[in-house]
């Protein structure tokens, strides 16, 4: 019986791993600017007279974190949901699926 016990805490412990390290990459800055040129954003940004002509990462990273609130902030969590699964942010999460 103890082995039992021990062989689903690990196998939890697991998960919990494989999870964390998933939502890190999912909702970091960089998954974050990929969507963002993925889908063209800066294409719609308008950049101060003078500055470089690519949208710096900081930017993008931050114009898709509030296209996402402004959804909810409209919307609730349907709307953003519904922007987010569009967008592609929790693509890698089948990769997460399929590594349990």
């Amino acid at each position: 019986m103890r082995r039992t016990t021990q062989n689903i805490v690990v196998t939890l412990l697991h998960v919990v791993v494989a999870y964390t390290r998933l939502r890190n990459e999912v909702t970091s800055n960089d998954s974050l600017e990929q969507v963002g040129r993925l889908k063209h954003l800066d294409r719609y940004m308008h950049l101060a007279p003078g500055s470089s002509p690519e949208v710096p990462r900081r930017t993008m990273t931050a114009t898709v974190e509030v296209i996402v609130g402004a959804a909810y902030l409209d919307g609730g969590m349907d709307a953003a949901k519904t922007v987010v699964e569009g967008s592609g942010i929790f693509d890698g999460v089948e990769r997460w699926k399929a590594s349990l």
